[in-house]
């Protein structure tokens, strides 16, 4: 009698300690989280590149509206050049060169642009990688929730051998309900080693998310605290218009598009010519004569242009840039509706997953607590088959396991709509 009550404390102790109550509950291990995005926004090698990628194109927009270098000339006389106010021994010169009026403003808003998308390419690396963590962060907790769950099960089976066991003895239990159990338990155990391989699979995704092996310290730190907070989804038509605003994929195609349109408005100013401005200085001897300007020093002002003549090419640069432009366009529809049909998938999974777990946690898990234990008492009276017992504790862990898995789904399609997003949902 005494085992047999052990064994239903323990049949009630493993649902009570695993049944999610309905309030909402805040994670504890929030920090941890925290914790190992900032350690992978740091030493993430992906991200850093991009960042110094982004870091680069700023200064490449500065260089774009900036002249070109002057060039200066000096020009040595082998043979002096004799004028009527003296022999001519060399000469300097100095010529800026400046392009037609909007060119300089047109490229500059042209790499402007060109570092705005790698601005978001940034963004839309850096919320990757913190998915990645996310992601990562929930499949462990589920697996070290299955591990426990495991475990208890195997230490019910256990108590449920020793009173078989009893039974077997007495003429009151059969012998394939020992091997049955037996089998039971075993079944178990393997699942339980699989479970703890997995973990270690888990932790090498963390070290790629990441960046170093030092992460393997905060994972084993995190304590299983299992998050139960059910937000509230937003509609769908709330999600699109958030969609189109904020994700840093569609800004970066946005950016791209504005890019060419510059190049397309530089195309067409290539039709007017270049000019530059320049100074020339001769040196020049005096002569051994009494004269007005005798040695006087020549000083040339200078205007050159650059005659954009070739109709053929300019007409060609300027279709080609119009064709790359409607390229951009519809890599950027494309994008949108790519991004429409990710949130689409996304949001039925959310939905889905939300609808198991309350199905369940109010359902199925309290019906599948209470067949299990009926059917205990009913076995232990010699009303019920031990196949039942058997089946009444599969299906209990099945379901228990079920309901992690949604509430793992759950959290991680939230991460997933967050990294679609482009930002932190309330």
């Amino acid at each position: 009698m005494k085992l047999c009550n052990i064994t239903i404390f323990l049949v009630l102790s493993i649902f009570s300690a695993s049944l999610p109550a309905k309030e909402r509950i805040v994670s504890d291990n929030d920090e941890q989280l925290s914790l190992l995005i900032s350690t992978a926004l740091k030493n993430n090698k992906q991200v850093q590149s991009l960042l110094n990628k982004w870091e680069s194109s700023k200064y490449k927009a500065i260089e774009s509206k900036k002249l070109d270098f002057p060039t200066v000339t000096y020009s040595y006389y082998i043979d002096e050049v004799e004028t009527r106010v003296g022999a001519q021994k060399n000469a300097v010169n100095v010529l800026q060169s400046f392009p037609f009026f909007g060119k300089l403003k047109t490229k500059f808003n042209t790499y402007n642009a060109l570092s705005s998308a790698e601005e978001f390419e940034y963004y839309a690396g850096r919320d990757k990688i913190i998915f990645e963590v996310k992601d990562a962060y929930y499949e462990y907790m589920y697996i070290m929730k299955s591990i426990d769950i495991t475990r208890e099960h195997i230490d019910l089976l256990t108590s449920f051998e020793r009173l078989i066991n009893i039974k077997y003895k007495t003429n009151k239990a059969m012998y394939q309900d020992l091997l049955r159990v037996q089998i039971e338990l075993d079944k178990l155990k393997d699942k339980l080693l699989t479970l703890q391989s997995y973990k270690k699979l888990i932790i090498s995704r963390f070290i790629t998310a990441v960046g170093t092996k030092e992460v393997e310290d905060i994972v084993e730190k995190i304590e299983l605290n299992y998050p139960d907070v059910v937000y509230e989804i937003p509609s769908k038509e709330e999600l699109m218009k958030e969609l189109f605003e904020t994700n840093p994929i569609l800004k970066k195609q946005n950016a791209y598009v504005n890019a060419q349109k510059s190049k397309v408005k530089l195309a067409k100013l290539n039709y007017f010519p270049d000019y530059a401005l320049g100074v020339t200085y001769i040196n020049t001897e005096d002569r051994d004569l009494n004269m007005i300007d005798n040695g006087k020093d020549p000083i040339i002002v200078m205007l050159k242009l650059k005659l954009p003549i070739w109709f053929r090419k300019l007409n060609a640069n300027l279709k080609e840039e119009k064709y790359n432009l409607l390229s951009k366009q519809e890599i950027y529809k494309d994008t949108e509706y790519k991004l429409e049909g990710q949130l689409e998938l996304i949001y039925y999974k959310l939905d889905d997953s939300k609808r198991k777990i309350e199905l369940y946690r109010d359902s199925l898990l309290p019906k599948a607590e209470s067949s299990l234990k009926t059917i205990h008492i009913n076995y232990k009276a010699a009303r019920s088959d031990f196949l039942d017992l058997i089946e009444a504790e599969r299906l209990l862990l099945t379901l228990k396991l079920d309901y992690f898995r949604s509430v793992t789904t759950y959290y991680q399609k939230w991460a997933a709509l967050e990294k679609l997003i482009g930002k932190i949902l309330e």
